[in-house]
């Protein structure tokens, strides 16, 4: 009877030592998933003020850029179209010559080059681009320059002209280096543009055509 009565007490206690062992185990357990979602919660928190800061920076950096191109643009740009040849027959698209577009510009601002639009007198167009790079200048229309920009044969036949008539006006949008910062984007002056129409200025005394 005794030996019931001690072997009840061992089994109570090893079950009260089991019981103790889990219930300690779930009480650590929320212990450590608390740990976790703060350590992960700090962690987002961390990524998601870097990237609002980059985000915030470049914007701001962005915004800047946009306010320095239209304040140039607007202040110091200035250039005109002086004179237009073209030296080949009377078809743009002649295997021989070239377009002839002289410019001059009136201001200290660097023009890192130009978007000619070329217009027929239904006012349809093409548009031929020739802009600088930051390693290549050829383009650049420096302070006070005058300068002929030629848009050559093999230039036009990247083009479909057959839908397009005589030329009858020149637009040409010039672009520039904002700030001249070297980290900025060489970018076009969008609202600032200068046209001629023929017989404007010294156009040939024959009339040009897109096609023959």
């Amino acid at each position: 009877m005794l030996f019931c009565i001690q072997k009840i007490k061992m089994r109570s206690r090893l079950y009260q030592t089991i019981t103790k062992h889990y219930k300690n185990k779930r009480g650590v357990s929320p212990l450590i998933a608390t740990v976790l979602l703060i350590a992960f919660a700090v962690a987002l928190g961390a990524i998601v003020m870097n990237w609002g800061r980059n985000y915030i920076e470049s914007q701001q950096t962005s915004a800047e850029v946009t306010s320095t191109l239209e304040i140039e643009c607007s202040t110091n740009v200035e250039f005109d179209i002086t004179n237009v040849d073209y030296n080949a027959n009377t078809t743009l698209d002649a295997s021989d010559g070239g377009l002839e577009i002289t410019l001059e510009n009136k201001r200290s601002k660097i023009l890192r080059g130009f978007a000619f639009k070329l217009f027929d007198q239904n006012n349809r167009g093409i548009t031929i681009t020739k802009v600088s790079t930051k390693t290549n200048t050829t383009n650049n229309l420096n302070a006070l320059e005058i300068k002929t920009y030629t848009i050559t044969a093999s230039e036009l036949s990247n083009y479909d002209l057959s839908n397009l008539g005589t030329l009858k006006k020149i637009v040409v949008v010039p672009y520039i280096l904002p700030g001249e910062n070297p980290a900025n984007d060489i970018q076009a002056c969008v609202n600032y543009e200068v046209s001629s129409s023929y017989g404007d200025i010294s156009w040939p005394s024959y009339q040009i055509n897109f096609t023959s």
